[in-house]
């Protein structure tokens, strides 16, 4: 497990190194405004299924995908409503993942059955310039074991994990130390499914 402290070393060389990483099929941790996220390219199967095994996550429970702009969004979802692209540009970027209907550029082994994806664009530099040099979203979940608690800070999450980890970016602790708001636009009324 490679580890890289954002004190220590430039933006430039963190960026570069993670996505060194996630391109050969790596995965890496990193933080958020919300919390410390757990990410792999969400195009590598092999890296995305190795998330919910060192989560020890239900292959049901989906994966959400990080976007660096709302045009990356639109390219994973089914066409977005004018409320729910109004719901993006006032929110992102920021600690809301909006849940829409997926297309056929995301594929099944990040949502498992659903037919619906969860779409963030956090409030963070480092990941934000990740994803743009990648060129694609991220797949990405809280950086814990499922059912534990979320990590505020990167020590508390490489401490969940023994190996299986590429790099961990200490980007210090996070602003907001809570997961993301998560609101369901594919229902009439939207739905909140989880509070900030």
């Amino acid at each position: 497990m490679k580890y890289l402290n954002l004190k220590e070393v430039s933006l430039t060389f963190a960026v570069k190194s993670a996505v060194n990483i996630l391109r050969s099929g790596g995965v890496i941790i990193f933080p958020t405004e919300t919390v410390y996220g757990i990410g792999a390219d969400f195009k590598n199967k092999k890296a995305v299924k190795k998330i919910f095994k060192l989560k020890k996550r239900s292959l049901s429970q989906p994966l959400q995908l990080l976007v660096s702009d709302i045009k990356q969004a639109k390219k994973l979802s089914k066409k977005l409503s004018p409320k729910v692209l109004k719901i993006m540009k006032n929110n992102w970027p920021g600690p809301l993942t909006v849940v829409v209907k997926k297309n056929k550029n995301v594929p099944n082994y990040v949502t498992g059955v659903k037919d619906t994806v969860g779409l963030r664009m956090p409030d963070h530099l480092l990941i934000l310039e990740i994803i743009k040099t990648l060129g694609h979203p991220i797949s990405a979940s809280s950086a814990n074991i499922s059912g534990k608690k979320p990590p505020k800070t990167a020590k508390e999450a490489a401490k969940y994990f023994k190996r299986g980890i590429d790099l961990v970016i200490d980007g210090g602790r996070c602003k907001i130390g809570r997961a993301s708001k998560v609101v369901d636009t594919t229902k009439r009324g939207f739905n909140i499914l989880r509070k900030l």
